[in-house]
């Protein structure tokens, strides 16, 4: 077949395996994995586990593989830590450089955005940001 880098369509092919577990959750394989690795919270914050078996450690990768190239998609910014989340698209790691202050360490990007006129917080944005 004439593949060049092996190591990267097999990230390819497990990244898209991630990709199937994130829009199938409500497959039996999904719920069965939801169940043994990550039953309290999202595919995203899963973890390796104690005793994790091949195949979710091969998932892991390839969710990891997705989490390097994908970032947010701002809309209502409800579910974005403005510290911690990929969001920024002219960033080149989509994330916040400047330095985080300690009462604002849950800040969400909805709270830089005015709710009436969809427009940004001008006021906030330059109190947090350098």
């Amino acid at each position: 077949m004439g593949f060049r880098d092996f190591r990267a369509f097999n990230r390819a092919l497990l990244a898209k395996q991630g990709w199937r577990l994130i829009q199938n959750l409500n497959a039996l394989w999904a719920q069965l994995l939801r169940g043994l690795y990550f039953p309290n919270g999202d595919v995203f914050t899963a973890k390796r586990g104690n005793n994790p078996s091949w195949a979710w450690l091969s998932i892991v990768d390839g969710i990891d593989t997705i989490k390097k190239g994908s970032r947010w998609n701002l809309k209502n910014g409800k579910n974005i830590c403005i510290w911690d989340d990929r969001w920024i698209p002219s960033l080149p790691d989509f994330k916040v450089k400047s330095e985080r202050s300690s009462n604002n360490e849950t800040l969400l990007a909805s709270h830089l955005i005015n709710p009436d006129t969809r427009e940004w917080k001008i006021d906030k944005l330059n109190s947090l940001f350098f």
